[in-house]
């Protein structure tokens, strides 16, 4: 019985091994060469393919790709500083493309949100807003400059730009690596974006480099499979047999049964457990 237990918790150690996100280290291309403070060329990255913009790197293959440029004065006043964005989102069934902000990196709220939106009227939008657990609630403040919002081609693209300070509110350091939340809605109300149309990335505005995080649930299925098939398909029949078969229920075959059992219901809580980290939207973050 003991080996069951220890497997069960292994397999749950694995399962949130697979929550974690995996961190893909893109190599940067080829491209624009940045220039550093003292004017030594730092490290390259993907040329933008929008004009006005010096890098990109691709979030979702088939699905998202974001676009950015850092402006500096250069002066001792740094309030004008800003960094312009362009995420573009490919889909034709989708109707709102987001970025967002957060205050912890690796997590979907509390941020800041930018998000564009393309009703099928041809009517389209760019709103703020405040991500806390649950809600999103519209804001008009920092006011975002520079912000459109257009579908070509089955491509929406959301421009905007973003100033450094941002009203000391997720101040963004070019020194830093920045933390990005992207996310595609089908639906024209904002709503769960899914578990597939989000993502991660983290961006180095001062040498161009780019990580993309993906999720992946692949692990935490299987676990959640695995430890469903322990429990009711070996621990609760094995249970039962072992009662129909045994002609004296003496005090051992007695516990043999009831721990059987209670594995299997250890089991299938561990499994439900599981599940319920992978599809609760509200405690879902990219770092566990």
């Amino acid at each position: 019985m003991k080996q069951i237990v220890y497997l069960a918790a292994f397999i749950c150690a694995i399962s949130t091994t697979g929550r974690r996100s995996d961190v893909d280290a893109h190599p940067v291309s080829t491209g624009r060469k940045l220039q550093s403070d003292a004017g030594s060329e730092d490290t390259r990255c993907a040329t933008s393919s929008l004009r006005g913009y010096d890098c990109q790197t691709i979030i979702a293959p088939r699905k998202a790709e974001l676009h950015w440029s850092l402006h500096q004065t250069g002066s001792g006043d740094a309030s004008q500083d800003h960094v312009r964005f362009a995420l573009v989102c490919h889909g034709v069934e989708a109707s709102r493309c987001a970025l967002a902000f957060p205050e912890v990196e690796g997590h979907m709220s509390p941020a800041d949100a930018v998000t564009g939106l393309v009703r099928r009227t041809g009517e389209a939008a760019v709103e703020l807003y405040r991500v806390t657990g649950r809600e999103a609630t519209l804001q008009s403040s920092p006011p975002l400059r520079e912000s459109s919002v257009e579908r070509v081609a089955g491509r929406i693209t959301l421009r905007f730009s973003r100033l450094l300070d941002n009203g000391r509110r997720v101040v963004i350091d070019p020194q830093q690596p920045l933390w990005l939340n992207w996310a595609m809605f089908e639906e024209e109300e904002l709503g769960h974006h899914g578990l597939t149309n989000r993502g991660l990335v983290r961006i180095h505005l001062d040498s161009g480099e780019s990580e993309n995080v993906t999720t992946s649930l692949y692990p935490a299925r299987v676990a959640h499979g695995v430890l469903m098939m322990l429990a009711w398909l070996l621990c609760v029949p094995l249970a039962s047999v072992w009662v129909r078969m045994a002609q004296h229920m003496d005090e051992l075959r007695l516990k043999a049964h009831w721990t059987l059992i209670a594995v299997g219901l250890l089991l299938t809580t561990i499994a439900a457990a599981i599940a319920l980290a992978m599809f609760l939207p509200v405690t879902e973050t990219f770092h566990h």
